[in-house]
């Protein structure tokens, strides 16, 4: 008699020995058609017991959502081989076992997620305020060996894996029968995100919005490993879970057999169930032909009058198939060989043992990341809340055609595992703030500064904060054809003396002192047109030449403090290169200067652009 879930989470809250160890079966990727049809099939079958399901000839459990490319469907089975008794995912998926359990992640898009249609509004919020969702879906598990908890804790682990590890997403939502949220909550960290309400996916049977913040889960799974070792038997699903840095291996493994729904395959569940784009709109089909043409597939839902029509009647022609160049084993010693003669293998090791945070993934940051990513640094904590947009495409390291309305953080981070799959990397897209400035900085050996110029009082923030953690700061602005240079010690001057701000001025006076401070004196004129530098709209010229000298000029800092090469020249010395009129310059401002620079850059900023003089009156009247 198969278990029902409610069960399954009693056995986890019963006995902390039920598990990963004791389940016995392996967890792959669902991503040919063999695959993919046992893991339908088996959730169908689940659903229809549980009359969350009508009979339908094809006898799948299958969506529109399960065709877009960064869906992930996996699959438990038994009669697998397993790598150890921790690692429970095959680096090479067989023929295929015993399917027991099965499990859909549906990352976040255009096209936005199942629950969308009861839970819009509370998704939205979520959005709003910068979280990257992640929805579990189709969630079935059908084993009579009573091991079903288990199989349930590794395929919800496995799930986290690609979330976290191959994905960037901050949060999973997901919609459950109100009998089982009390098992969620209590075992899972599950915190509740809507009201009751019916879902008529699964046959009008209520349904509640629950979501688990990852870090959350995280940090629980270290205060589990604690208990662990204290020989104290907690109940909860963390005593058996491993995190991404825990499981790299299981991680990369899952990073090898993804692979989105081909053509051919698409072709086929749209002709054994027809309805599988019943309820799609005109606009969520243009959407998934969009988002599937994207990475080079062909096929798509149809706007015509048949609604589940493919708009391809064969899959791609060979001559126009894209093939996957061949993914090669990792070595970090290989991968930074080039690097040796300029470093020594014990600095490079150094590297490697590092963290870097960068506040700002568009222009600057996103450069510095990639940067210090290949030169070998090891660790990042990085941090920006918007996404791409077409005036990026220019200058902004993360900006394709392809990645358009995409997180900037995200995108990000996904280029720098690119180049090494083993990065510790921590993403938070989210604006910086005095909320979350310590967390940010939490276990950094140095921050960058890549914050949009314009905002500048989350740059005094960043500064304060480093200064807090006891660590350097380093800011590099692109001007003109040039690039500046400024670094802060934590035990020198601050951010605020060294630009001369002061309580009380205006967030125009601010940017202003920030602008004119960045250079240890004015550039030839002729370099910047003043008109097309717009305070208001928050839009100034940028070339992406002085972009990556910004990025060269501060990895070579970075590389300096981290490898302890002599002291850094921090402020009140800084720096401007400009290779194209062929300047550099570099000056020293004591404290008495920086209150006389500040009076006269005030003056003459204000008058030359009318666009800051307004912001600076306006802030003045609101504040009568």
């Amino acid at each position: 008699m198969r278990m029902a879930l409610s069960e399954r989470l009693r056995d986890i809250e019963a006995s902390s020995d039920v598990g990963l160890k004791s389940c016995g079966c392996s967890i792959r990727v669902a991503n040919d058609l063999d695959s993919r049809q046992r893991a339908y099939e088996l959730i169908y079958r689940l659903y229809l017991e549980k009359e969350y399901a009508k009979p339908n000839p094809s006898r799948l459990w299958v969506s529109m959502f399960d065709a877009l490319p960064e869906t992930v469907t996996l699959l438990a089975e038994r009669g697998l081989p397993v790598q150890s008794p921790r690692s429970r995912v095959p680096a090479e998926p067989g023929t295929g076992g015993v399917p027991v359990g099965a499990l859909t992640v549906v990352f976040d898009s255009p096209l936005g997620l199942p629950a969308d249609g009861i839970y819009g509004q509370e998704l939205d919020a979520l959005r709003d305020s910068g979280r990257s969702l992640a929805e579990i879906i189709s969630l079935g598990i059908d084993d009579r060996s009573r091991s079903g908890a288990g199989v349930l804790v590794e395929l919800f682990n496995a799930a986290y894996f690609v979330a976290r590890g191959v994905r960037t997403a901050t949060d999973f939502v997901i919609t459950v029968n109100p009998r089982h949220t009390r098992f969620y909550r209590r075992l899972m960290l599950f915190e509740d995100a809507g009201p009751d309400r019916n879902c008529d996916r699964v046959g009008g049977a209520p349904a509640v919005l629950l979501r688990l913040n990852l870090d959350r889960a995280e940090r629980h799974r270290e205060t589990e490993a604690k208990a662990e070792h204290e020989a104290v038997k907690t109940g909860s699903i963390y005593s058996q879970f491993r995190t991404v840095r825990e499981a790299a291996g299981s991680v990369e493994s899952l990073r090898r057999q993804l692979c989105p729904m081909s053509d051919a395959e698409l072709q086929h569940f749209v002709a054994a169930q027809p309805g599988m784009f019943d309820g799609a709109s005109p606009e969520q089909r243009r959407c998934l032909a969009t988002l599937r043409r994207r990475v080079g597939l062909v096929a798509a839902a149809s706007g015509g009058p048949e609604p589940a029509v493919v708009c391809s009647a064969v899959a791609r022609p060979a001559a126009a198939q894209v093939q996957e160049p061949p993914r090669f084993p990792y070595s970090y010693d290989e991968a930074t060989s080039r690097n040796l003669g300029l470093l020594t293998a014990e600095e490079q090791s150094v590297l490697r043992d590092s963290t870097v945070a960068i506040a700002g993934m568009g222009a600057v940051g996103g450069h510095y990341l990639l940067t210090l990513a290949r030169m070998g640094v090891g660790g990042f904590v990085i941090c920006d809340p918007d996404h791409f947009e077409a005036a990026n495409l220019q200058r902004q390291a993360g900006a394709f055609s392809h990645t358009l309305g995409r997180s900037k953080a995200a995108v990000m981070a996904e280029m720098a595992l690119a180049v090494n799959p083993e990065l510790r990397i921590r993403v938070i897209p989210e604006a910086l703030s005095e909320a979350n400035a310590a967390d940010f900085l939490f276990g950094a050996d140095l921050v960058l500064d890549g914050i949009d110029f314009f905002q500048i009082d989350a740059r005094r923030t960043l500064f304060r904060a480093a200064r807090e953690a006891g660590i350097h700061a380093i800011t590099s602005g692109p001007i003109g054809y040039g690039a500046s240079l400024q670094i802060f010690d934590p035990k020198g001057m601050s951010f605020d003396e060294f630009f001369g701000i002061r309580p009380g001025m205006t967030r125009a006076e601010r940017m202003a002192l920030f602008g004119a401070g960045l250079l240890p004196r004015i550039p030839r004129s002729g370099a910047m047109d003043a008109s097309r530098v717009d305070f208001e709209t928050e839009k100034g010229p940028a070339l992406a030449s002085s972009i990556m000298l910004c990025a060269g000029i501060m990895s070579c800092e970075v590389m300096r403090i981290l490898l302890k090469r002599g002291s850094p020249r921090c402020v009140p010395q800084a720096f401007y290169f400009d290779p194209y009129n062929r300047e550099y310059v570099r000056g020293r401002r004591s404290r008495l200067f920086s209150r006389l620079f500040s009076w006269l850059v005030r003056r003459v900023a204000l008058r030359r652009f009318p666009s800051l003089l307004r912001l600076h009156q306006a802030e003045l009247a609101a504040a009568d």
